[in-house]
């Protein structure tokens, strides 16, 4: 009686168990890659100092993430847990220093 019992109580949970939703398919396939923001400072600080000892370079160029782009680089120093990077850059109005996030930085190029 009592493997009966289950046998039905099995039975009834299968007759009244829901389907599994189905994830609606957008056509393109997405992938994410995590990079640890202190790796990514190093990088880009490597980088800058690359552009830096090209005798052609006349300039380094950082480009934002919000369309902006900051020109005449001094020096480039990433801060000791690696999410913020500050920029040393001449102006027309002399040196000035901005405090970039890591994610915001989306090139490094020369000019």
């Amino acid at each position: 009686m009592r493997y009966l019992a289950a046998a039905l109580l099995l039975s009834g949970a299968m007759l009244f168990a829901e389907e599994p939703k189905s994830i609606p398919m957008t056509g393109e396939a997405s992938s994410y890659l995590m990079i640890d923001p202190k790796s990514r400072a190093l990088d880009l600080k490597e980088a800058f100092e690359l552009f830096r000892k090209e005798k052609t370079a006349t300039k380094v160029v950082i480009q934002l993430a919000n369309q902006t782009s900051i020109s005449n680089i001094l020096d480039f120093n990433v801060m000791q847990n690696g999410t913020i990077i500050v920029v040393r850059y001449n102006s027309v109005q002399g040196i000035k220093f901005m405090m970039v996030n890591v994610e915001d930085i989306v090139a490094i190029s020369s000019s």
